[in-house]
């Protein structure tokens, strides 16, 4: 609880620069069991994300026909549940071309799985848990320029608990969480010399996600 706290003061000071360099909306998004983060970054021009998700019920299942959420607390946890989560980010209309990335802390990982979609989004080498966008919206890994809302695939849809746990096991995931920041870059103007733009950004990137580093 006391790196959740911290990684709370550091997101929401953040959270306040990106949004006087953006000129955006953004928001800090937290829910006891489920903390997920939404942001815009304009670092090279005018973009602007969202991230949101289903709606669950007391059982961790998905609410058909439900508005989506920035939140959910998924209560009384049981080996083997499968959960229902499915982070999606929004490029938001009149958004510049862009790269865009995610990553993913779990304070779970030794207890759950993330069935990450794969197909849509690839690990980036250089720091575990963050991924780029590569799906069927993007050319060549960029999300095009748009005057509409392009919503792209969930980064992942379910969340596993681990069959074996026993009563402790769960009691150790009380107050535990699984915090995805987004991240988004101008695609254009980015190449050097000796980086592509590809590699620009997914340097920027890393280092934007370095400061919600938790183990400091």
């Amino acid at each position: 609880m006391k790196h959740s706290k911290k990684i709370l003061a550091l997101a929401m000071s953040i959270a306040v620069v990106a949004s006087i360099a953006a000129a955006g909306t953004l928001a800090y998004l937290t829910g006891n069991g489920s903390v997920t983060n939404t942001f815009n970054v304009g670092t090279k021009g005018q973009v602007s994300i969202t991230l949101d998700e289903a709606k669950v019920d007391e059982n961790g299942k998905a609410i058909a026909n439900a508005d989506r959420v920035t939140e959910n607390d998924y209560e009384n946890m049981l080996p083997g549940q499968v959960l229902d989560k499915d982070p999606t980010v929004h490029v938001q209309a009149n958004s510049a071309a862009s790269y865009v990335f995610v990553e993913i802390l779990n304070s779970m990982a030794d207890a759950s799985t993330l069935d990450i979609n794969t197909d849509a989004w690839k690990a980036v080498d250089g720091r575990d848990g963050v991924y780029q966008y590569v799906g069927i919206k993007a050319e060549n890994g960029v999300v095009p320029a748009t005057d509409e809302i392009v919503s792209l695939e969930a980064v992942f849809n379910t969340v596993t608990i681990d069959k074996n746990l026993d009563a402790e096991g769960l009691r150790d995931l009380d107050g535990a969480g699984i915090i995805v920041i987004g991240y988004a870059i101008q695609a254009e103007n980015l190449a050097t010399e000796t980086q592509t733009a590809v590699d620009v950004a997914t340097s920027e990137a890393i280092a934007f996600f370095a400061q919600y580093d938790i183990a400091a």
